[in-house]
């Protein structure tokens, strides 16, 4: 006589195979919302550090600023580095939020106009 059903073992097995392959994809989507959420916060500190520079080129005497980027606090602290020529210097932009923090440097000039 022929069965043609899953034994008890055999449906318990598949389910354990099944339960594995599902666990696996929900860890693996958790991951890359983590690597995701890690990469957009990069991306909001490298542009408020480059939004810095530009409100120096705008004007000179600021020092820091702040902006919100997904509604976190972005501090961005200022300051005047090496002089390039008798028109040019050199501007170091550090933004932070929490524990990470980015330096970038631009130049800044005044041609008097």
């Amino acid at each position: 006589m022929l069965r043609k059903a899953f034994t008890l073992i055999e449906a318990l097995i598949a389910v354990a195979v099944l339960s594995l392959i599902v666990f696996s994809i929900v860890a693996l989507v958790t991951n890359m919302g983590s690597i995701v959420r890690k990469d957009f916060k990069t991306y909001c500190l490298v542009q408020a550090a480059i939004s810095g520079i530009e409100a120096v080129r705008a004007n000179g005497s600021i020092r820091s600023i702040s902006l919100i980027c997904e509604g976190e606090t972005i501090r961005v602290s200022l300051q005047n580095g090496s002089r390039i020529s008798d028109s040019c210097y050199e501007v170091i932009s550090r933004a932070e939020s929490g524990t990470r923090s980015i330096s970038l440097k631009g130049v800044v000039c005044d041609f008097g106009g």
